[in-house]
């Protein structure tokens, strides 16, 4: 049975010498998609399951397991909530590009609707695009960015 993504385990015995760290989301889905034979330990990730390691944190390659980051997008909402309480409308600016962006941006629209707030989001994928997207965030209504 795989290790859950977030323990730190005893490597498997099957390359003990040989061990891949891929460090962002972008080297742990390249490293995944070639090396199947090694032990695989990832770190600034995101969501293992999102950068496609698996289908959970505990159904997912036999080979990877690593530390995932993740932001308290829950206590954002909250200090949203708090610091501004009327606030109905809450704007961000994502790469559609980088798995990393599109999960947070996802994990605090869930979050934010909790507490009563819309999240508006526009993508930008080059720093040139972030000016138009922030632009078009702040013409849609939010009380935040």
């Amino acid at each position: 049975m795989p290790l859950p993504f977030l323990v730190t385990p005893p490597l498997p015995p099957m390359l003990p010498e040989i061990v891949v760290v891929p460090f962002t989301t972008p080297a742990l889905q390249a490293t995944i998609r070639r090396i199947r034979d090694r032990p695989v330990v990832f770190s600034l990730v995101a969501s293992g399951v999102a950068a496609g390691a698996g289908t959970s944190n505990e159904d997912h390659l036999p080979n990877v397991t690593g530390a995932q980051t993740s932001s308290d997008v829950a206590l954002m909402a909250k200090i949203v909530k708090e610091a501004l309480p009327t606030a109905r409308r809450v704007g961000t600016v994502f790469a559609p590009g980088e798995t990393n962006s599109v999960f947070n941006r996802d994990e605090l629209a869930v979050e934010l609707r909790k507490a009563g707030i819309e999240l508006v989001s526009a993508g930008a994928d080059r720093p040139t695009e972030l000016p138009e997207a922030a632009d078009g965030v702040v013409t849609q209504g939010v009380q935040a960015m």
